[in-house]
């Protein structure tokens, strides 16, 4: 539930800023990027009213996070990114998941 309403929280800041946002590219390259430089992978999904797809991507290793969203045109769109990323579950006491 928690996961759904950060993911909520990305498609409204998504909608408001995808326009202006100077950080897109090809989904292919802007992945390849995320994966190469910081052992980035995809950890959920979701998609949103106008047919865009936002996604999660996480490194244990590097502790990062980045939230994108693809436009049903293909351009992807970097919605935020941090440091720290710790697994829910991790933080549960459950770390195998």
């Amino acid at each position: 539930m928690k996961f759904r309403v950060i993911l909520s929280a990305a498609l409204a800041i998504s909608a408001h800023s995808a326009a202006a946002q100077p950080n897109c590219g090809d989904r292919a390259r802007v992945i390849d990027h995320l994966q190469q430089r910081f052992g980035e992978t995809q950890v959920a999904v979701s998609w949103d009213d106008d047919l865009s797809v936002v996604e999660v991507f996480q490194s244990a290793q590097t502790q990062t996070w980045t939230i994108l969203r693809t436009q049903p045109n293909g351009l992807t769109c970097l919605i935020a990114s941090g440091l720290e990323a710790e697994s829910i579950a991790a933080l549960m006491g459950n770390p195998s998941t």
